[in-house]
């Protein structure tokens, strides 16, 4: 089996797979079937949701800026 190749997500595209997710867990699915219809890993999930959880976009575009800021 070939290994999966590996997938960068954008702050945009994670608040929006959060907010997906969110929204079918609170249809009753349980986090593992989430993370399967997400193609995301349930400690990508965890990651996420203690990273970006509660943001908007702009919100998280802003504190990536910052990031890349401070690496320098």
């Amino acid at each position: 089996m070939a290994a999966k190749k590996r997938r960068r997500h954008t702050p945009d595209q994670i608040i929006r797979k959060l907010a997906e997710g969110n929204k079918l867990l609170g249809a009753g699915q349980e986090l593992s079937e989430v993370c399967r219809h997400l193609e995301i890993t349930e400690s990508t999930w965890h990651r996420w949701v203690a990273q970006y959880g509660g943001m908007k976009a702009s919100d998280a575009k802003r504190l990536k800026e910052l990031e890349a800021e401070n690496a320098r």
